[in-house]
């Protein structure tokens, strides 16, 4: 949008001048994931962006296919052979993203997409994106496809993050509550939830960290 300036208006901009929606609710039946994250990109129901489940099965194939899985591309910033589908891109998305829709229209812009799974930065980025990073959880390294990276490099500050997160690798992390618990966690209210753990164990993900990897990375 532009201000009367001329001058084009940031979030400032949008939040005063905008439309809001406080009980906006898409009418869907399965609250998955990917089809989750295609309807908020693309505006459209998942009959029509065309990722109706996080994965199906493939009629031709016979298999089980993932819902950003493509053997067209391979995996940038991990040689992780663990990862069942380490060649992804947006192929099964139908339809432009917010980000692709902006560049459509010819704007100056830059699109960039941090997730902790790759379904939610590639979906959310479509097909234009100049980056979609996500984190390969075996390895805790930011990753991305080289269907965004042409050139098989990924930039420089995300190998400064990447380096930064490999000498946190094996230190304990306490993650507790703060106070009392209020009688219903399993800790009982004597000292609140609390849990230790490594870094770069399972527990990780299920943790905070990951909350604040993503937010270092999307500062970044």
């Amino acid at each position: 949008a532009k201000k009367k300036d001329g001058k084009v208006g940031g979030f400032r901009y949008l939040t005063e001048n905008g439309a809001y929606f406080p009980q906006a609710q898409y009418d869907v039946l399965q609250a998955m994931t990917a089809p989750g994250h295609a309807t908020i990109a693309t505006g459209a129901y998942a009959y029509r962006h065309g990722v109706p489940l996080n994965s199906w099965f493939n009629s031709k194939t016979g298999a089980r296919e993932y819902c950003v899985q493509s053997d067209d591309y391979k995996m940038i910033g991990s040689a992780n052979t663990k990862s069942a589908y380490a060649g992804t891109a947006p192929v099964a998305l139908m339809g432009p993203s917010l980000g692709d829709a902006i560049k459509n229209a010819g704007y100056s812009s830059r699109v960039v997409t941090v997730a902790f799974k790759n379904r939610a930065a590639i979906l959310m980025g479509g097909y234009r994106a100049d980056l979609a990073l996500w984190m390969d959880d075996k390895i805790m390294q930011w990753v991305s496809s080289s269907f965004y990276i042409k050139d098989g490099k990924l930039p420089g500050w995300v190998g400064d993050l990447n380096t930064s997160i490999q000498k946190k690798l094996g230190k304990e992390y306490r993650w507790a509550s703060g106070g009392p618990g209020n009688g219903l966690s399993d800790d009982g209210p004597k000292d609140g939830f609390v849990r230790r753990f490594k870094i770069g164990s399972f527990d990780t993900v299920r943790s905070p960290i990951y909350a604040d990897l993503t937010v270092d990375a999307a500062l970044s």
